[in-house]
């Protein structure tokens, strides 16, 4: 049976004398949490039963913005985990993650089956990072109380 967090992509491709189907499959985590400033891999896993091309690998991150290949703004905060091209590992390592981080990041591919030569697009199911951190609050007044210094710890869920 198969996680409603896997997306799959069934490539189907038929012939005068056979047929022949691929499966490639991209795995990626519904939500990941880590804290401000901290740094957090962004999993993401290829498989597949046929023979591959490297894939041609993009990061996205809120529809519009891509955070690899590493957009100037991402520059020195993301690197790719496994550097080898045949490799299915295709998680990232996300640096000093800030608030404006959390948010929706999709792995997406680009393949090519060596077998039948024929090209195909795949992506995961979305991953939501969310971001909490701590603020040190002085001085605040609550229910008549004056409290010096409470350290209060936010989850934010955007």
């Amino acid at each position: 049976m198969l996680s409603r967090f896997t997306n799959i992509q069934l490539n189907c491709y038929l012939s005068v004398t056979s047929g022949t189907c691929s499966v490639v499959t991209v795995h990626q985590p519904p939500v990941l949490a880590t804290a401000l400033g901290h740094n957090v891999i962004m999993p993401c896993h290829l498989s597949s039963k046929e023979k591959l091309t490297p894939p041609v690998l993009y990061w996205v991150y809120n529809d519009n913005s891509k955070l690899w290949p590493a957009a100037e703004k991402y520059k020195e905060r993301v690197d790719l985990l496994d550097k080898n091209p045949d490799s299915s590992n295709k998680s990232i390592l996300f640096k000093n993650v800030q608030w404006a981080d959390s948010g929706m990041y999709l792995c997406k591919l680009s393949i090519i089956t060596t077998d039948n030569n024929k090209r195909s697009r795949t992506k995961g199911n979305e991953t939501l990072l969310i971001i909490y951190g701590k603020y040190k609050i002085y001085n605040l007044v609550f229910l008549g109380l004056i409290l010096k210094k409470i350290s209060i710890t936010f989850l934010f869920l955007i």
